[in-house]
């Protein structure tokens, strides 16, 4: 029997989970978070490497000035004096044969900080800048009738072709966006998606398109805060908890039975787990049909990639640098970051 005071069990403790366990908390809700690894963080998280010492994020995350929610997040928990802001937008590219260049916005307000970026971007040429523009121009004239076609049906790169972005354009400046903020390549990611980002950066406050970097190891820089900050509101998290079944009872979530037998009972269960592992919290074969739970084996993953080196001497000044024509398309100067 569910009771008034039983919390919402929060199903993983890595960024989703620990953002949404916060929220909760805010609005004086109960919550219990359950995370079956005895770390937090999920693929979000730092730990120590043994020979250094250091202190190793296990891949490189960027904070943009338009993820409102990420931010909103940070700031709940006092988490946003551990980022690095740039005051503009600015980034330098590296090509092979080519000298480095750079997209600096300058200190106007948007969208003409995006317009004087392109139009003194030397990694274009004149007229290939003037058709990089068509993009802000087109974005501009079709805010607010976005809805009126459904862009989930086009790739980005049918949508960037389609606005003459030819294929030094998409290289040199479409390609690096979409990998980075969607993590597909343009021809798989969808359009709207990139239709948002790129709204948000074109159309957005000025403040939307700047960038933070995390001074400090990710788990310095939420996870701990995130913890206190459910603690405080009479809140619970738990590592190496791993749920084997969500109780279901009148088609409903009621509780969840832990891998040692230990049932707990909910008021909701709220999942932030990647889909394969949601697959195997519901037993109920009946249920499992109802929702489709067999059928998320279909779905796909699109992996980061991330090494670290340790040199002997500096080689770059840069905090980071973004590669053009290489496997790789971002390298970060972890000590001066």
């Amino acid at each position: 029997m569910v009771g008034r005071d039983d919390p919402v069990l929060v199903i993983g403790g890595g960024f989703a989970g620990l953002a949404a366990a916060t929220s909760l908390a805010q609005r004086g809700v109960p919550v219990t978070v359950l995370e079956a690894n005895a770390h937090l963080g999920g693929r979000a998280r730092s730990f120590v490497e043994k020979t250094t010492g250091d202190v190793i994020d296990n891949g490189q995350h960027l904070f943009m000035g338009c993820y409102t929610a990420t931010l909103e997040f940070l700031a709940r928990i006092g988490a946003q004096p551990r980022l690095r802001w740039a005051k503009r937008l600015s980034i330098t590219y590296s090509e092979i044969g080519r000298p480095r260049f750079a997209l600096r916005s300058p200190n106007l307000p948007a969208p003409w900080h995006v317009v004087g970026a392109l139009l003194c971007f030397r990694g274009l040429s004149l007229p290939q800048r003037l058709r990089a523009m068509r993009v802000g121009l087109w974005l501009r004239l079709a805010a607010g009738r976005l809805n009126e076609e459904d862009w989930s049906r086009r790739s980005a790169q049918q949508w960037l072709e389609s606005l003459g972005q030819g294929p030094r354009i998409r290289h040199v400046l479409w390609d690096p966006i979409t990998i980075a903020t969607i993590n597909l390549r343009p021809e798989q990611a969808r359009a709207d998606l990139l239709i948002r980002v790129l709204s948000e950066i074109f159309l957005g406050r000025q403040a939307g398109s700047r960038y933070g970097l995390a001074i400090v190891g990710l788990s310095e820089l939420y996870t701990v805060g995130a913890v206190d900050y459910i603690e405080r509101r009479g809140g619970t998290v738990r590592t190496s908890a791993r749920v084997n079944d969500v109780l279901l009872h009148g088609g409903r979530a009621r509780g969840v039975q832990l891998a040692g037998g230990e049932q707990l009972p909910a008021r909701a269960v709220l999942c932030t787990v990647p889909h394969h592992a949601l697959a195997q919290l519901i037993q109920q074969p009946d249920v499992r049909a109802k929702l489709g739970i067999d059928g998320l084996d279909r779905l796909g993953t699109s992996p980061i990639l991330g090494v670290t080196f340790w040199l002997d001497r500096p080689v770059m000044s840069e905090l980071f640098l973004a590669l053009l024509g290489t496997e790789t398309q971002w390298v970060f100067n972890k000590t001066a970051i």
